[in-house]
C-alpha cells in the first residue's frame, strides 16, 4: 500500500487509537452540478426572478395568458446565463454540465392570493398551464444548447404554507397532498409525454424534517405520483438539530431514487453572522461535517447556494446577507478570498470526479463516544481510493487506515484537521 496525504488543512486545537476498514457498496456521485432558478420569458410574468435584479414592480405588466401562446424566447437576462454557462464550460474544460432546475413562484396571476410571497398556492385550474411553464422553458434552453439535466417540484413548498412568517423570498405553497395531483396529473405526464422525457424530477427540494413523511403523504393522495420521480431533493439548513435518521427512512421506502442536497449557505440563522466570516474555521467544519454525513447516508451530490458573493454577502432583493466559499471584493474587483469552506468542499469536487462510487468504511475501536472523527471512502473510476477524513476534536487522534487487501498505515490527525488520503 503506497499511500499520500493531500489537501492537509488544519486550525490549532489524549490520543485514540483507530481502525478503518471498508468493502465496496455501490453509490455513485457525480458533483459536476449546478442549480438555476426557472426564471422568466420576454412576454410572460417571471417564473423566479434572478436575485440581483428582481423588481416587484416588474410584476405589473406582466401578461395574463393561461394558454402561455407569447412564451416564444427567453428573457434576456436568462440569455446571459446561457452565455454565463457556456463560459463556465469553458473555463471548467468540461464538455457538458449537469443543470437543475427549480421554480420558487408560478407568476402571481396563477396563484391564490395574487402575491410573489405569502401564503399562496397554485390555483387547482393553472395546474396543467404550470406544467405546460416549465416544459415550454426547458425546450427553450435547449434551443440554446443548454439542455436541463433535472427540475425539482418546487423551491422550499413550505415556505408558502407555514414558513411566510420569516420568509421573505418568492414562494409559492403545496401540501404534500395537493403537490401529489400536480405531479401525477399535470407536471410528470407532461414532461414524460414530451421531448424532453429525459429531463429528471426531484420532488420536495425541502428540508430534513419533511422527510419521509412528506412522500408518504403524496403516495395516499395519488398512489402512482412517486413513479415520477428520479430523485429526492433536500435542503441543508436544519442538519444539525434534524439527524439523518430521517433520509434514511426515505431511501428505505424509495431505494431506488437519487439522493440530492440541492441547496445550502450559512449565515442565514439569527443566532449566526449574517454575511461572511472572513476565514471561519467553523464555518469550514460545518460544510466537512454536513458532506460526510449526506455522503455515508446514501447521498449522490450536493449543490451549494452561493459560491461567490461580496463582502457583504450579497447582493440580495430581501437583505438576506450569507457567507459564501468565496468573497469577492466588490470595492477593489481585484482579489477574492476563498474561505475554509471553500477548501471543506474541494477535498470533495476535486478527488471525487464522476462515476466515482462510495465503498463502506468502519470506524472500530472507538471507546470514547464523543470522538468527533468521520470518515467516507470512495474507489474513483481509474480504481484508486479516496478516504476523506475529518477530526473535529481539539486534540491530535493516531490512527490506523487497514486495507485488507493492501495493508496498513499509521496515521496522526492533527486537531480540527480534515485529510484526503489518495492511494491506488
Amino acid at each position: 500500500m503506497s499511500p499520500f496525504l493531500v489537501g492537509h488543512l488544519q486550525e490549532q486545537s489524549r490520543t485514540y487509537s483507530k481502525n478503518f476498514r471498508w468493502s465496496y457498496r455501490i453509490m455513485s456521485i457525480d458533483p459536476i452540478f449546478i442549480r438555476l432558478e426557472l426564471l422568466t420569458t420576454l412576454y410572460e410574468c417571471p417564473l423566479a426572478v434572478p436575485t440581483l435584479i428582481w423588481n416587484p414592480g416588474h410584476t405589473m405588466n406582466c401578461l395574463f395568458n393561461p394558454k402561455l401562446s407569447n412564451f416564444t424566447e427567453l428573457d434576456p437576462r436568462d440569455l446571459q446565463k446561457v452565455e454565463q454557462l457556456k463560459r463556465l464550460k469553458i473555463i471548467g474544460k468540461v464538455d457538458s454540465l449537469k443543470i437543475m432546475g427549480a421554480a420558487w413562484s408560478a407568476p402571481t396571476w396563477m396563484k391564490s392570493n395574487n402575491r410573489w410571497t405569502g401564503f399562496g398556492q397554485l390555483k387547482s385550474e393553472y395546474y396543467q398551464t404550470w406544467a405546460l411553464y416549465h416544459l415550454k422553458f426547458l425546450e427553450l434552453m435547449r434551443s440554446k444548447n443548454m439542455p436541463i439535466w433535472a427540475i425539482s417540484t418546487g423551491n422550499e413548498p413550505l415556505n408558502g404554507v407555514i414558513g411566510f412568517f420569516f420568509v421573505h423570498f418568492m414562494s409559492m405553497g403545496w401540501t404534500p397532498w395537493q403537490q401529489a395531483i400536480w405531479l401525477n396529473d399535470n407536471l410528470g405526464p407532461t414532461i414524460r409525454n414530451s421531448a424532453e422525457s429525459k429531463v429528471l424530477i426531484f420532488g420536495n427540494d425541502d428540508q430534513r424534517y419533511t422527510y419521509p413523511t412528506w412522500f408518504r403523504k403524496m403516495r395516499s393522495s395519488r398512489n402512482n405520483s412517486l413513479n415520477y420521480l428520479d430523485g429526492l431533493a433536500v435542503h441543508w439548513y436544519w442538519d444539525e438539530l434534524i439527524g439523518p435518521q430521517l433520509i434514511d427512512q426515505a431511501h428505505t421506502d424509495m431505494p431506488n431514487k437519487l439522493l440530492l442536497n440541492t441547496e445550502s449557505c450559512i449565515g442565514d440563522k439569527p443566532w449566526q453572522t449574517h454575511g461572511p466570516e472572513l476565514g471561519s474555521w467553523q464555518r469550514g467544519e460545518s460544510y466537512m461535517r454536513a458532506y460526510t454525513q449526506d455522503l455515508t447516508h446514501n447521498f449522490n451530490g450536493w449543490l451549494d447556494w452561493n459560491l461567490v458573493l461580496d463582502e457583504q454577502g450579497g447582493p440580495n432583493y430581501v437583505k438576506n446577507f450569507v457567507d459564501a466559499p468565496i468573497i469577492v471584493n466588490a470595492t477593489s474587483r481585484s482579489e477574492i478570498y476563498k474561505q475554509p469552506i471553500f477548501y471543506a468542499i474541494g477535498h470533495f469536487s476535486k478527488f471525487l470526479p464522476p462515476d466515482s462510487v462510495r465503498i463502506e468504511t468502519r470506524i472500530e475501536n472507538q471507546s470514547n463516544p464523543f470522538t468527533q472523527l468521520s470518515v467516507v471512502g470512495f474507489q474513483r473510476p481509474d480504481g484508486s481510493v479516496a478516504l476523506i477524513i475529518y477530526n473535529g476534536q481539539n486534540l491530535p487522534v493516531d490512527v490506523t487506515l487497514d486495507d485488507s487487501q493492501r495493508g496498513a498505515i499509521q496515521l496522526r490527525l492533527p486537531p480540527r484537521s480534515w485529510h484526503t488520503v489518495l492511494y491506488k
